[in-house]
């Protein structure tokens, strides 16, 4: 695709955050291998990256025992990385031209039934957690569940203490009536971080227009996942990915809308991991992985062809500028 001066430019200028890098400790590739992804997005020009470092099968002493791995490896580094804790940090980085790493966790198991480890998560670095990745934990019900009941009574306990730590929840792969439950509880922003929309795909892991509504109603965001499963595109398409932003825009408002591109770049290393979820979750995985072409995803350096076809879409700039970044960072 021929990329236009004026996509450039705005690209270049622009705040650029992926709400969603997988980075879990359990993942089957090499700590040094990770590393070499986030300074890929560095190269391509993105301001700051969100990495999940766990998910509900994380357990409380792993969890510890990765996320000082990590933030040592951000200090240790300084030249390249800023901890990003507040918006501040995020636009240091973009005025030093290094990158700004936001953590999170996919999940609420690393806490158990212990709400007082949220501050103690909080204080380490971590800013946002999802509810329930996939399936069901102390808090409430995952996305894929047969029984959705919604938040527990301990739940709805975790939205106020998130609430109060002014830590951002996350329904991305969370039940549809537990998500709805802390929509309808929080008195702050909520955002669905990394999630296609289910009336242009009807997957699972994808979010209904009312959910859509409801994160808008609460002020937060909803950022596009760059999957080829979720979007429905073999082929994780740049025009696939910006069908979903349409959507949104149209139901909500462009200022609800941001990235979450999910990638898991070593993909060919992934297959074993995901033929076994397949089998597990097969309503949320691809049934066949090793052949599977839904397993693409949009990549970092693909970003600047999402910049010129929302250009060609008579996109403003400074909506763009906000689906790129700024919508996310206002929640900072």
């Amino acid at each position: 695709m021929k990329i236009s001066d004026k996509a450039k430019q705005i690209y270049g200028d622009s705040i650029i955050i992926d709400n969603q890098l997988a980075f879990e400790v359990d993942m089957p590739w090499s700590f040094s291998k990770k590393w070499e992804l986030v300074d890929r997005y560095a190269k391509a020009g993105f301001t700051a990256l969100t990495l999940s470092l766990g998910n509900d099968e994380t357990s409380t002493a792993s969890a510890l025992a990765y996320l000082a791995k990590v933030r040592k490896h951000i200090f240790s580094n300084p030249e390249k990385y800023i901890l990003a804790r507040t918006k501040d940090d995020i636009l240091r980085a973009k005025k030093e031209n290094k990158i700004a790493l936001r953590l999170m966790f996919q999940g609420t198991e690393l806490i158990g039934k212990n709400l007082d480890l949220l501050e103690l998560f909080h204080a380490l670095g971590v800013s946002s957690l999802i509810i329930a990745y996939n399936i069901q934990t102390a808090m409430g019900d995952g996305a894929i569940e047969e029984n959705d009941t919604g938040l527990s009574h301990l739940g709805k306990k975790f939205v106020m203490e998130m609430n109060r730590l002014n830590m951002i929840m996350d329904g991305s792969h969370t039940g549809y009536k537990t998500t709805m439950d802390a929509l309808n509880l929080t008195t702050k922003p909520m955002v669905i971080s990394h999630s296609g929309v289910y009336a242009i795909n009807p997957h699972p892991r994808n979010v209904r227009d009312d959910q859509i509504k409801a994160v808008a109603k609460t002020g937060g965001v909803i950022g596009i996942n760059g999957l080829g499963l979720l979007l429905g595109d073999a082929n994780a398409s740049v025009e696939k990915f910006v069908d979903h932003i349409d959507h949104v825009t149209k139901l909500v408002g462009v200022q609800h809308v941001a990235i979450g591109l999910d990638n898991l770049y070593f993909a060919d290393q992934f297959s074993e991991f995901m033929e076994k979820q397949s089998i597990t979750h097969p309503q949320a995985y691809a049934s066949k992985v090793s052949d599977a072409t839904t397993w693409k995803f949009l990549q970092p350096e693909d970003l600047i062809s999402v910049v010129e076809i929302l250009l060609q879409r008579n996109y403003s700039e400074k909506n763009i500028r906000g689906i790129l970044g700024e919508n996310i960072l206002r929640l900072m």
